[in-house]
C-alpha cells in the first residue's frame, strides 16, 4: 500500500491532470488489459497482475509521459511473463491482439499486423523499452498478493464455497474492483471482504454477525463501505472506447507552436527595431542552414565509397538465423521424440517381462495341482 501523501498527489496530479481525467486513463488500460487478456486466453490472475504493475507504474510516472495504453500493452505482456503463463511467440500474440483490440476500439476496419512491418517493429520496439522502464521504475519488485487467493478460501470458511451463484458474483465484483487502484489503498483481504459483502447484498444471502465475520478477517465495515462505493460509481461511468493520449496531445501542440512561428498579436507589438533584428537573425539562421546543408553534401560524397550493408544482405541473415533456429526446433523435436519412443519401448519391454513371470507362475501352479 501507499501513503495518502502519495495517493493525493500523484505525478500526473502534479503535471496539472485533474483527477476524474486520471481515473478516466487508469480505467481505459485496466480494460484494455482486461480484454486482451481474454483474447489471450490467459488466467484471471494474469490480469490482475497486469492491472496492478499499471496501477503502480502511474503512481511513479504521469500520464503526460507515457500513454495509458502502452502502458497495458507491456503491462500483460509482463505479467506473463511474471505468472509464467506464456508461449513461444507471446511477443507476436500479444501485440497482434493489441492491434485488434485498438482497431475495434478506434472504429477502424480490421487489417493484419504482418510480422517484420513497420507498424510491428515500431510497436515492438516500444514494446520492450518501456518493459526495461516500468522494471526500473519499480525496482523489480514484481511481489503481487491479489485478493483472487484470499476470497475462495474466505467463501469455504463461510460455508457458501457450493453456492454458485454466490461465488460468482463475487468473482466478477473482484474482477471489476482492479480497475480502480484499491491494490494500492487496501489490503487484499479488505478487498475480498468487501466482494463478499457486495455479493451477499446482492443475492440476498445472510452472513454471520455475531461476531462479525469480516472482523475475523481484518476488514471493517467502513472500508468495505467505501470500496464498493468506489466500485459501483466505476459501473456508472460510460462506455469508454479509445481514450486519446494527453502525452500526444501535448506533443503536437508544442509542435504546432514550433512550426507556425510566431502568432499575429505578438509579430504586431513588435517594435521596428525588433523586427529588424529578427530579420537578422533569420538570414543569420538560413546561412547556417545553407552551410550545413554543404557540408552534409560533401560528407555524403567523401564517404560514397564506403557502402553500408545491402538490404539483400540483411534480408539473408535473417533467412539464415531463422533457418538456424528451425533447426534447432526441429533437433529438439528430434530428441523429445526419441525420448519418448525410448520410454515406450521401456514400458512395452517391462509388461512383456511381466507377462512372462505371470506365465511361469500359471505353469507352476498347473503342474502342482497334475501332480496332486
Amino acid at each position: 500500500m501507499l501513503p495518502d501523501s502519495v495517493l493525493s498527489n500523484s505525478p500526473s496530479r502534479q503535471d496539472g491532470i485533474s483527477a476524474d481525467e486520471e481515473f478516466k486513463h487508469r480505467v481505459f488500460g485496466c480494460e484494455l488489459i482486461q480484454e486482451m487478456g481474454v483474447l489471450l486466453r490467459l488466467p484471471q490472475i494474469v490480469m490482475a497482475t497486469a492491472q496492478t504493475l499499471l496501477h503502480r507504474f502511474f503512481y511513479r510516472k504521469s500520464l503526460t509521459r507515457y500513454d495509458a495504453s502502452a502502458i497495458a500493452l507491456t503491462s500483460i505482456f509482463l505479467a506473463a511473463k511474471i505468472d509464467e503463463f506464456f508461449a513461444y511467440s507471446l511477443t507476436h500474440d500479444v501485440l497482434k491482439v493489441f492491434n485488434v483490440v485498438e482497431r475495434l476500439r478506434r472504429g477502424q476496419t480490421h487489417e493484419l499486423l504482418v510480422r517484420g512491418g513497420d507498424r510491428y517493429n515500431a510497436l515492438k520496439k516500444q514494446l520492450l523499452f518501456t518493459e526495461r522502464y516500468i522494471l526500473k521504475e519499480l525496482g523489480f519488485g514484481l511481489n503481487m498478493d491479489h485478493p483472487h487467493k484470499y476470497i475462495l478460501f474466505y467463501l469455504r470458511f463461510l460455508n457458501l464455497g457450493d453456492d454458485k451463484e454466490f461465488v460468482q458474483t463475487a468473482w466478477n465484483f473482484l474482477n471489476d474492483s482492479m480497475r480502480l487502484d484499491l491494490c494500492v489503498r487496501y489490503r487484499s483481504e479488505v478487498i475480498a471482504c468487501s466482494a463478499i459483502h457486495q455479493a451477499a447484498t446482492q443475492c440476498g444471502r445472510v452472513l454471520p454477525t455475531n461476531p462479525p465475520w469480516y472482523t475475523i478477517f481484518g476488514a471493517t465495515l467502513e472500508q468495505m463501505d467505501t470500496i464498493n462505493a468506489k466500485v459501483k460509481s466505476l459501473y456508472d461511468m460510460p462506455k469508454l472506447r479509445w481514450v486519446s493520449s494527453i502525452r500526444q496531445e501535448k506533443k503536437v501542440a508544442s509542435n504546432g507552436a514550433v512550426e507556425g512561428g510566431p502568432t499575429s498579436n505578438v509579430s504586431s507589438s513588435t517594435t521596428p527595431s525588433a523586427q529588424v533584428s529578427q530579420s537578422d537573425a533569420a538570414s543569420t539562421a538560413a546561412a547556417a542552414i545553407a552551410s550545413a546543408a554543404a557540408a552534409i553534401a560533401a560528407t555524403v560524397a567523401d564517404s560514397s565509397g564506403s557502402k553500408s550493408p545491402h538490404p539483400q544482405k540483411r534480408s539473408r541473415d535473417r533467412r539464415d538465423r531463422d533457418r538456424d533456429r528451425r533447426d534447432r526446433d526441429r533437433d529438439r523435436h528430434d530428441r523429445d521424440r526419441r525420448g519418448r519412443d525410448r520410454d515406450r519401448d521401456r514400458d512395452r519391454d517391462r509388461d512383456r517381462d511381466r507377462d512372462r513371470r505371470r506365465d511361469r507362475r500359471d505353469r507352476r501352479d498347473r503342474d502342482r495341482r497334475d501332480r496332486r
